[in-house]
């Protein structure tokens, strides 16, 4: 079977059960993946930061990947997302090129966005990404399934996220971090104090515009935790998943009884947290601890951007002070949110604003109503004091 080469938006069926993808420049030899840098082209499955340009990608054998996967996503970004660099799809076992995306205009100075895996009726195929936000028109001669994931509220969620990440993208520079990178770990407040705002949807939806700064800064991808009484790991949350994510994960603390149920409730899938496991009460500080641990556990090239949610009513303020203040010299930010109608005492003294508040740290805004809080002033609110950290961090050298 010939290569074929795909402009943004076309796709070609695979034939293949285990391929790659190579990221090479557009002007270099064919795509030899034994041969390629051994970076790992970001994606829904696959990521990496930083690195030298062009990169390979693990192998994804498509049968065994879960029935419930539709998409495996290969996304440029960074210092790779520019003219001149080609996206390759190639069978695993001998190297030969299957498709390769190539910009829509030959003629337009235009960057390589990437590709995707994706299942239709039982069958893999592999299209060209379209750049971030762009309206997506059918291609002529494609089949209905080939575009049905941007039909329904999946494809509401996406165009949604695409029009936020422009925002997000705008506040930054604004802040003079046009070009900031970083990993993004969400910290949602689970305590009873939110059970109201999680029952409306509201936490929902922030969680869904936080997920619009993980589209600009770290590929798509968040780390994520839930707490009250206790902290649980969440599964990674993507951009491409958040529409299955958010009601499986974005849900309440509950109460235990008898202490830990030894046992887990009845309905939930394998990948989801008892919520009995988290209680409902709140104390952060448990919450900051385990993240700092992860973070010292899974160095990486860039900083970490943590954006904290907080009902409020913190049980034990002296613990979490105590630990933010030492995690002073460690590469995370940490921007607490206080939503909805609280006290908020023990993280206003967080401070507010580009100058990161007394601590260096972290900052702290509270926002009464965010369904009614536009995107601009929430994106302004959420990373004017990210960047003023960043810089100050840019002189200290590599650390874990």
């Amino acid at each position: 079977m010939a290569s074929a080469s795909l402009a943004e938006g076309a796709h070609v069926p695979v034939a293949a059960t285990a391929v790659r993808a190579v990221l090479t420049p557009a002007a270099g030899p064919p795509a030899d993946p034994a041969a390629a840098p051994g970076r790992r082209v970001p994606g829904v499955l696959l990521t990496a930061d930083g690195g030298e340009a062009g990169g390979v990608s693990d192998v994804v054998y498509l049968p065994s990947l879960p029935a419930d996967v539709a998409r495996v996503l290969f996304r440029v970004d960074g210092g790779d997302r520019r003219p001149g660099m080609l996206l390759r799809l190639v069978r695993a076992a001998d190297g030969t090129e299957l498709a390769r995306v190539v910009p829509a205009d030959v003629h337009a100075d235009a960057p390589c966005e990437g590709g995707e895996l994706y299942r239709a009726a039982g069958r893999w195929a592999f299209r060209a990404a379209r750049p971030a936000g762009e309206h997506r028109v059918p291609a002529q001669g494609a089949p209905p399934e080939a575009e049905s994931a941007d039909a329904g509220p999946a494809g509401a969620l996406r165009r949604r996220i695409a029009l936020r990440s422009r925002q997000a993208a705008l506040s930054l520079r604004r802040y003079g971090a046009a070009d900031a990178r970083a990993r993004v770990v969400l910290v949602m407040d689970a305590s009873g104090a939110l059970s109201g705002l999680y029952a409306r949807g509201v936490v929902a939806d922030v969680v869904e515009r936080t997920a619009a700064v993980a589209a600009v800064l770290a590929g798509g991808r968040m780390r994520a935790w839930t707490y009250a009484s206790r902290p649980a790991r969440l599964p990674d949350c993507t951009v491409d998943g958040l529409h299955e994510w958010l009601p499986l994960h974005v849900r309440a603390g509950q109460l235990a009884l008898l202490g830990r149920p030894r046992r887990r409730a009845r309905g939930l899938r394998p990948c989801q947290v008892d919520m009995r496991c988290v209680g409902v009460q709140s104390d952060p500080h448990r919450a900051v601890a385990e993240v700092r641990a992860y973070v010292r556990e899974r160095p990486a090239p860039v900083p970490t951007l943590v954006v904290f949610l907080s009902g409020g009513g913190v049980h034990h303020a002296g613990p979490l002070l105590r630990e933010l203040r030492e995690a002073a010299d460690e590469p995370l930010f940490w921007q607490f949110v206080g939503v909805g109608r609280a006290d908020h005492r023990a993280l206003a003294r967080l401070g507010t604003g580009p100058g990161c508040g007394p601590l260096g740290n972290a900052g702290f805004f509270a926002v009464e109503d965010v369904a009614r809080t536009p995107d601009a002033e929430l994106y302004d609110r959420l990373l004017c004091a990210f960047p003023a950290w960043l810089s100050s961090q840019r002189g200290a050298g590599p650390r874990g």
